[in-house]
């Protein structure tokens, strides 16, 4: 080993391995090939390198697993939750994005292209995947309906509104009637990625009172949140890709109700495995935390609209 690379070029430590023990920088001393500027690349974008392929098994097949890994400080081999939750997070909105805007009929466009673009949007999705995953197509599928809005009235069911949210809210009706509610479409899936970073904070505290008696920390709670919701974004992603490849209206049919059955597996599962309760106790409070998650889902989705609305 020559005095060039027995040393750190960035920090002069002594080199005792392939990275410095003082800085944490690679002891690489030529300029990277192609091969080895896309390899890293790659990894600066997913921030996935090789420990990708040993998170997303566990992830998608043992529910549970990596939240217990962690929590036990086996951590070194899977990705960080935070970090792996918002990779699919961004991957999920844009695959709802793009299979919104695959297909959906333009502004302009004849009324009998929109009414036959919407008829094959209503058959290839199941009406619950769609307010579930779909809203940004929703809002953007068609503009039947946007042009008999009334944007001159200052009150809400009678109710006096604030002169700068009135002002707001009569300028982005304006916006959505203008083009058809597809901005607010796109400012929409937008903010829920942010709405979700609020949501789940507010889940593990439920959590946090559903099993109290555990003493656990908040914090394992939120981990078992992030790790369940990533692998839900993950599997819509596929899902949403797949609905819109497959011909078939039963295949899509198949495909969600598939999906909706694993779903309610893998977080059923994934509460009894971790916290280690019987069914009963786990199904109790599976229920709780379903309905409990709809409503704050339902609030937060009314909430978020209203914002990307008066921010157009």
């Amino acid at each position: 080993m020559t005095a060039a690379v027995a040393h750190c070029a960035n920090c002069g430590a002594p080199l005792s391995g392939p990275y410095c023990s003082a800085c944490g920088q690679r002891a690489l001393h030529h300029i990277l090939s192609l091969r080895e500027f896309l390899a890293e690349a790659l990894e600066v974008f997913t921030h996935a390198d090789s420990r990708f392929w040993g998170t997303f098994l566990p992830l998608m097949a043992r529910p549970g697993y990596l939240t217990q890994q962690f929590v036990a400080g086996r951590r070194a081999r899977f990705l960080p939750p935070f970090r792996l939750y918002i990779v699919l997070s961004v991957l999920f909105f844009l695959v709802v994005s793009l299979t919104a805007s695959f297909g959906t009929p333009q502004v302009n466009s004849t009324p009998e292209a929109r009414a036959r673009a919407a008829a094959e949007v209503r058959a290839g999705l199941q009406a619950q995947l769609q307010r579930a995953t779909a809203l940004g197509d929703k809002l953007a599928a068609t503009g039947h309906g946007w042009a008999d809005l009334d944007c001159s009235s200052a009150h809400v069911n009678g109710v006096n509104v604030p002169a700068w949210l009135s002002e707001r809210g009569m300028h982005a009706c304006e916006r959505i009637r203008e083009d058809h509610g597809r901005e607010l479409g796109h400012s929409l899936l937008h903010n829920l990625g942010r709405a979700m970073l609020v949501l789940l904070p507010l889940l593990a505290a439920l959590m946090q009172l559903l099993y109290w008696r555990q003493h656990r920390r908040y914090v394992e709670h939120l981990l078992l949140l992030l790790h369940n919701h990533a692998c839900v974004f993950l599997a819509m992603s596929v899902l949403l890709i797949a609905t819109r490849l497959v011909p078939s209206d039963r295949i899509v049919g198949f495909l969600v109700t598939t999906f909706m059955v694993y779903a309610g597996w893998y977080l059923f599962e994934s509460m009894r495995r971790f916290y280690g309760q019987g069914w009963v106790a786990t199904s109790v409070k599976f229920s709780v935390l379903a309905v409990a998650y709809v409503f704050c889902a339902m609030f937060m989705l009314g909430l978020t609209t209203l914002y990307s609305a008066v921010t157009l």
